[in-house]
Parts: structure tokens; sequence; C-alpha cells
């Protein structure tokens, strides 16, 4: 017989490995067959970015154009930071050191292949909380991404660590005997 089904695959890129098993209503098996799905987007962007700046940090946000198609893809990536504390969504690219036309880039990705794009960036003076978002569109196909990125202050000590060496036998701060 056959068989046919649908379902709904998420964004990201992934391998399904699918596998069917006939079976009779007298529990003998019939056949079997495997099938591999690939899902993948024929665009696809992908953001590096820090966890965090700090204020006065510069920073090269770099941007991957993932072309999954069968034929080559020119197209424009455009960069924006939005303020997400004053919840208006306002930009911010003035407040690290970006116009609206320095936002915009060019890239050509060959086929099956992608393109790395870089916004040099300098983070403000004012900590806050804020967001990158990046679009990438090549004819009838586009794709986004939206991430946070806090500005902390400069002085802000965020860990601190110290190595601690201890003798044989020793465990937090006693000597152990008689083991």
């Amino acid at each position: 017989g056959k068989v046919a089904f649908e379902f709904a695959a998420p964004d990201n890129l992934t391998t399904y490995r699918l596998v069917a098993v006939g079976q009779t209503k007298a529990n003998q098996f019939g056949g079997d067959a495997t099938q591999t799905v690939k899902i993948s987007k024929p665009l696809l962007i992908d953001l590096a970015l820090p966890r965090f700046l700090r204020e006065g940090d510069s920073a090269n946000l770099k941007i991957v154009v993932n072309n999954a198609s069968t034929a080559p893809m020119s197209g424009e990536v455009v960069l924006d930071i939005l303020d997400t504390e004053a919840n208006t969504s306002t930009s911010a690219l003035d407040r690290f050191g970006l116009t609206t036309a320095q936002a915009r880039r060019p890239f050509t990705a060959a086929a099956g292949a992608g393109a790395d794009v870089s916004f040099a960036i300098a983070a403000p003076r004012r900590v806050g909380s804020y967001a990158i978002r990046a679009t990438a569109v090549s004819g009838s196909f586009s794709d986004g991404e939206l991430r946070p990125v806090p500005v902390l202050p400069g002085r802000m000590q965020l860990a601190q660590s110290r190595f601690t060496a201890l003798r044989e036998g020793e465990r937090g701060g006693r000597v152990q005997q008689g083991l």
C-alpha cells in the first residue's frame, strides 16, 4: 500500500529520518521503508553576536547569510539596533555609530554556500537593554533574526575566580587522617 502524511517543520535547519513499518491485523510484517527529509530555507541568516557589550566597547557584528538554493543569490542585509527600554522599538543606530545608509550592506552567495557581512559598531555610554535585528532579502526570499544584547556598565565586575591548590589529604581546610 501507500501512505502519505504531513507535518509542520520548524524554521531551523534539521534532518529527520522517517521509518515506516507495515503490519497486518494478524501481526505479520509486510515491509518497511526509510526516508530522510532535510528541512531548509533557501535563505537563512545567522547572527554572531556577543552576549553583552560594555559601555564604549567596539565590536564587529558578523552576519552569515546562507544560500541553500541551487542558484546564486544576491541581495541586501539590513541591520537595526532597537532601544527596548523605550517600549517603542525606537532605532538606536546613531547611538552605536551607524547611519541608516551604513546599516545596509549587499551580499552575494554562491549556490549552497554562505556569505559573511560585518558591521563595525561602538557601544554607547548609556547602559541599557537593546535588541539587534538583522534581515536579509534576495528577490522573493527573506529571513530575519532579533536578539537581545544588553549594554552593561564598564566598571561592573561580572565574575571573579581564584585558583586554590589543596595539598594531598586536605579537604575544605581540614586535614583528613586515618582513612
